[in-house]
């Protein structure tokens, strides 16, 4: 069996590699330091096709496959693990639950600019009580006029509060009699 990368993913890599060492891994101290979400890069990201790699072309993707995401993934990671963990919550959290379980209005409206780079989802999972653990999370979600009344308190929601972020996948509990 030939674990090589295929030549189209190394060449990604590369590109990514080259992306990373200019544009990332000088300035990921200071944005740490300062507390500064670096918007721009993932605008730049998205100019090169990569916040969408697991979203088919139909919905302004990449539709690219597995491998070539890890392999990304790595460069992302050894530039900035930060960066590389946004990139990855908006990539996978944010986006594939819409095109898993999304309708075809919501995935236009909402999962198209996402995978477009456009802007960023948000994952929401933290709670004060519960940590990052989600079986001990206390948010609940019931069905509500014709919608969903959450009612929780979340903190740390990854990529929220930025001038690009749109919308948040929000972890819930439901069946509590509520709904």
């Amino acid at each position: 069996m030939d674990f090589d990368l295929p030549e189209e993913t190394r060449d990604l890599q590369d590109m990514v590699r080259e992306f990373a060492a200019k544009e990332i891994s000088p300035h990921a101290a200071g944005w740490s330091e300062n507390e500064h979400f670096p918007t721009h890069i993932f605008t730049k990201l998205g100019e090169l096709g990569l916040m969408g790699m697991l979203v088919p072309e139909e919905y302004g993707g990449a539709g690219s496959d597995t491998v070539s995401y890890v392999a990304v993934m790595e460069e992302l990671g050894v530039a900035d693990q930060s960066v590389a963990s946004s990139w990855n919550a908006h990539s996978t959290i944010a986006t594939l639950p819409l095109l898993a379980y999304g309708t075809e209005a919501q995935k236009q409206r909402w999962l198209a600019p996402l995978a477009r780079g456009e802007a960023i989802g948000a994952f929401g999972l933290t709670e004060p009580d519960a940590g990052s653990d989600a079986a001990g999370i206390a948010t609940t979600a019931h069905r509500a006029d014709g919608g969903w009344l959450i009612n929780g308190t979340k903190m740390f929601i990854t990529n929220a509060g930025t001038d690009i972020s749109q919308g948040v996948t929000l972890l819930a509990v439901t069946g509590r009699g509520e709904d």
